[in-house]
């Protein structure tokens, strides 16, 4: 997805999410729903208000790298602060403020893989592609992360939890998926044939009564 597009989209989207009656509306997660419906009740937005969106020339807004994950809004449920979280292809995590567009706190989660890397895909680099889910109480944001391991054993998708305040990694995190699924006696996939790496995590994350789980899809929209 081209930087401009993805630009003029997320000043779009925080137009619409600081709308003055929708403020206290968090969105948490993909289409702002568990059951992903996409629905988005702003109490006061008329179509004739509709018309009078506009660019905010004033909001910054700038991040690295392209965005297919669905940027989410976060406002404090004890100092009420908001921000927009933004995660991109370059493997990295923004937190703007949800006013100005500045950035609060950016996060690196290592270096993304190369599309040469890979089997098969069209998404190069290949970084955080499906939309992270925020956990209000725990004031925490989870992810996937697809990284080229620092040392040399190639691409890993690592699972990272990071606290939204600040952006640092929450203990015991981040994940080894491949790793993970050792340790449990799963060494294959009949999807995967035994090699996740050329897929992505699609963005069905849960965050309820602290129970986290996630699926697998093509990077073609494929489910797994």
């Amino acid at each position: 997805m081209p930087r401009a597009v993805c630009h003029l989209w997320l000043i779009v989207a925080i137009a619409l999410l600081l709308c003055p009656m929708a403020r206290a509306q968090s969105v948490l997660n993909y289409h702002g729903a568990p059951n992903r419906n996409g629905t988005y009740v702003t109490p006061g937005l008329t179509w004739e208000k509709a018309h009078g969106i506009h660019i905010d020339s004033s909001f910054d807004g700038h991040i690295d790298g392209h965005i297919y994950a669905q940027p989410l809004f976060w406002q404090s449920p004890k100092t009420h602060r908001q921000l927009l979280l933004v995660a991109s292809e370059n493997d990295t995590v923004y937190a703007l403020d949800a006013h100005s567009g500045q950035v609060v706190w950016r996060k690196s989660l290592g270096q993304p893989v190369k599309g040469s890397a890979l089997p098969c895909g069209n998404i190069s680099p290949l970084g955080i592609t499906g939309t992270p889910v925020i956990d209000d109480v725990n004031a925490a944001i989870y992810l996937d992360a697809m990284v080229d391991a620092e040392d040399g054993s190639g691409p890993q998708h690592l699972v990272f939890g990071l606290a939204v305040d600040d952006g640092s990694v929450m203990p015991g995190f981040p994940v080894n998926i491949a790793q993970a699924l050792k340790t449990h006696g799963v060494t294959e996939s009949a999807r995967c044939a035994g090699d996740c790496r050329p897929y992505a995590l699609h963005p069905l994350w849960r965050a309820l009564r602290g129970l986290r789980s996630i699926s697998w899809m093509g990077r073609r929209d494929r489910p797994r």
